[in-house]
C-alpha cells in the first residue's frame, strides 16, 4: 500500500516563495538593456521637440511684432511701441522699450537665442518688412526648413538640404539670382566638388554669360580669400566651375549645357590651348575661377579672373610626378542649382 506523501509546510513554503521571487538577475539586466535602448531615442527626441517649441513661439512672436508694427504705422503713421513678450529661451533685442524703430545700428528686431547652436535666430528688418532666419550658417526665409533643421529631418527643400549637408558647405555663402542660387562647396578636387554640389541637387557652376561670370567673382571672392604660404601667404582665392575637358582636350559642362551664343568666355587664360595637359583619369583637366593670384602669373598673362586649368585631382597628380605638396589652395567649388521649375 502506497503512503500518501504530503509535503511538510516548510518545504511548500520554500516552493511558493521560490516561485514568487521575482524577475531573475539575466531577466533584469534585459529590462534594463531594453529601458535604455528606449530612453536613447526617446529622451533626444523630446529635447528635440522641446527646442522646436521654443523656436516655434519664437517666432510666432516675432511675426506678432511684425503685424503690431505695421498696424502702428498704418493707424497713426507713426513708428510706435509692440508688446514685450516672455520667451524661454529667447530674448527680443530691439531700440528702447519695444521700439517698432528696431536697434540704433541697423533697425533689426530681433530673436535671440541663449544659444545658437541649438536654436535659430529670427529677425525682422523695419525698413523693408523683411522677416528671415539665421541657423547653422544659412540665412533665408524657408521657417519650415528652419524649425525641421533642429531636429535633424530630411527637408528636401533646398534650405533643407544645405542644412543636411552642412558638413560641405561653407557658412552663409547662399546667394540667388534669376533662376538660380548659388553656395560654396568643400572639394580638394574637381570631382569632389562636383559630388558635393549634386548632394544639394545642382552642380558646379556653369557661368555662360559675362554678367554671371562677373556676379561669381563679387560674390565670393572675399569669402574664397585666404593666404598661400607658396607665395608668402600672399593672397589667393579661386573656387572650381563645372567645366573640364576630356581625354581628347573637348570640353564638358557638368550640367550639359553650352556657352551662350557670343559669349567669348576667359577660359584657358594664360594658358594658351593646351587643353589635353593634366591627363589624369580619361579626363585632361578641371577649370576654376581664378580672382586672385598672389603670384603675378595671371595677371601677367591677363587671365585674372579668368577660368583656368588643373588637374581634376591636383594634389594626387602632382605627387604621382614626384612633387611633395603641403598646401593645395582649391578647395572650394560654386555650386549653381535651379529654383525655377
Amino acid at each position: 500500500m502506497h503512503k500518501l506523501f504530503i509535503p511538510s509546510y516548510d518545504e511548500s513554503h520554500a516552493k511558493k516563495k521560490k516561485n514568487e521571487s521575482g524577475f531573475s538577475l539575466i531577466e533584469l539586466v534585459v529590462v534594463v538593456a531594453v529601458l535604455s535602448a528606449l530612453s536613447s531615442i526617446a529622451i533626444p527626441s523630446f529635447n528635440c521637440f522641446q527646442r522646436k517649441a521654443k523656436a516655434t513661439a519664437a517666432l510666432a512672436a516675432i511675426r506678432q511684432i511684425q503685424s503690431e508694427c505695421l498696424v502702428n504705422q498704418a493707424d497713426t503713421g507713426s513708428i510706435g511701441n509692440f508688446s514685450q513678450n516672455d520667451l524661454n529661451s529667447y530674448q527680443i533685442q530691439s531700440n528702447g522699450s519695444g521700439s517698432c524703430s528696431g536697434d540704433a545700428v541697423n533697425g533689426l528686431i530681433s530673436a535671440i537665442p541663449t544659444d545658437t547652436n541649438l536654436f535659430p535666430t529670427f529677425i525682422f528688418k523695419t525698413a523693408n518688412n523683411l522677416l528671415t532666419y539665421s541657423f547653422k550658417g544659412v540665412s533665408g526665409s524657408n521657417f519650415s526648413a528652419c524649425l525641421n533643421a533642429i531636429c535633424g529631418s530630411n527637408d528636401q527643400s533646398l534650405e533643407g538640404l544645405i542644412f543636411k549637408n552642412a558638413d560641405v558647405v561653407m557658412n552663409n555663402t547662399l546667394t540667388t539670382r534669376g533662376c538660380s542660387a548659388y553656395v560654396l562647396i568643400k572639394g580638394s578636387s574637381w570631382t569632389e566638388a562636383n559630388e558635393n554640389a549634386m548632394k544639394l541637387g545642382g552642380f558646379l557652376t556653369t557661368p555662360n554669360n559675362a554678367d554671371e561670370n562677373q556676379y561669381l567673382i563679387d560674390t565670393y571672392t572675399d569669402k574664397l580669400s585666404s593666404p598661400d604660404p607658396n607665395w608668402g601667404n600672399g593672397i589667393r582665392a579661386g573656387a572650381w566651375i563645372g567645366l573640364r575637358t576630356d581625354s581628347n582636350g573637348d570640353f564638358n559642362w557638368a550640367n550639359g549645357n553650352d556657352l551662350e551664343q557670343g559669349y567669348n568666355s576667359p577660359y584657358g587664360a594664360g594658358q594658351g590651348t593646351s587643353n589635353t595637359q593634366f591627363q589624369q583619369d580619361g579626363v585632361s583637366g578641371g577649370f576654376h575661377l581664378l580672382m586672385k593670384d598672389p603670384s603675378g602669373h595671371a595677371a601677367q598673362h591677363g587671365g585674372l579672373n579668368g577660368w583656368w586649368q588643373e588637374p581634376i585631382n591636383g594634389q594626387q597628380y602632382y605627387e604621382d610626378l614626384g612633387n611633395t605638396i603641403s598646401y593645395w589652395p582649391y578647395n572650394w567649388g560654386i555650386a549653381e542649382i535651379p529654383t525655377c521649375n
